[in-house]
């Protein structure tokens, strides 16, 4: 189960009392699985209500949402659809805030997990800009779905309204370095899918160099899932 922000095993008991009992092995056991915390936590969650029902499954729903807006938007993107599946509903109504459940004058349009991602990457380097090299090295400004005239800026070392806005806006999240890694291996990632998705489809390329580009971006995915983060090098041939 999962209380009050603390994890508790078979029994209702936590690792401390596990340990106190003489269970360190299981404990340890337990650590060591492969399994991610956050998918443990969803997966005792969502078990510990009655979801052959539909009050058990709306109980279940709202727990799991709760916990899902305590992780970042890296976390949640990537346990959202896991979540979605256990509970039988799309992932979108597990990640999303109704107007509702924003504060008056912030009733605008909802922010995407892409607009949250962007801006966060920008708000760090706004803060840290010793970081900004460490990001051109890994992507550019054609990466940004939506704020790339703000990161353009930034990088320029230019004022904007958007820069100010984002720089000031306290829902931004900002991340330490090991934070930032991580998520610029998610964006990349994102990225990169849907460059190969793309490159499939496009009927302008020898087959060459269609599968040239192909298996580029398939090594690159491969080494950004074991968490290193590639090189960024412009595809202007496209």
């Amino acid at each position: 189960n999962f209380e009050g922000g603390v994890v508790l095993f078979e029994g209702g008991m936590d690792p401390a009392d596990m340990v106190n009992s003489g269970n360190a092995d299981e404990v340890e056991r337990l650590f060591s699985s492969p399994i991610p915390f956050a998918k443990f936590v969803i997966e005792r969650t969502v078990a510990s209500f009655k979801t052959d029902t539909p009050r058990g499954r709306e109980e279940a729903f709202n727990a799991v949402k709760s916990f899902l807006k305590k992780l970042s938007t890296f976390m949640q993107e990537e346990y959202a659809p896991y979540a979605a599946s256990l509970l039988g509903v799309n992932s979108a109504r597990l990640v999303s805030k109704s107007s509702a459940d924003m504060p008056g004058n912030s009733r605008e349009s909802l922010l995407t997990l892409s607009d949250i991602a962007e801006k966060s990457i920008i708000k760090t380097l706004i803060k840290t800009p010793t970081l900004i090299d460490t990001v051109l090295d890994v992507m550019d400004s054609s990466m940004f779905l939506r704020h790339k005239e703000a990161f353009e800026s930034l990088v320029r070392g230019e004022e904007s309204s958007e820069l100010l806005q984002i720089e000031f806006d306290e829902s931004i999240q900002i991340y330490s370095e090991n934070e930032l890694k991580k998520q610029l291996i998610y964006f990349l990632i994102k990225y990169y899918q849907r460059a190969l998705d793309n490159i499939k489809k496009y009927d302008k390329l020898s087959i060459e160099k269609k599968i040239f580009y192909i298996r580029k971006y398939r090594n690159y995915l491969d080494r950004l899932k074991r968490g290193e983060l590639v090189p960024y090098e412009s595809d202007s041939t496209l």
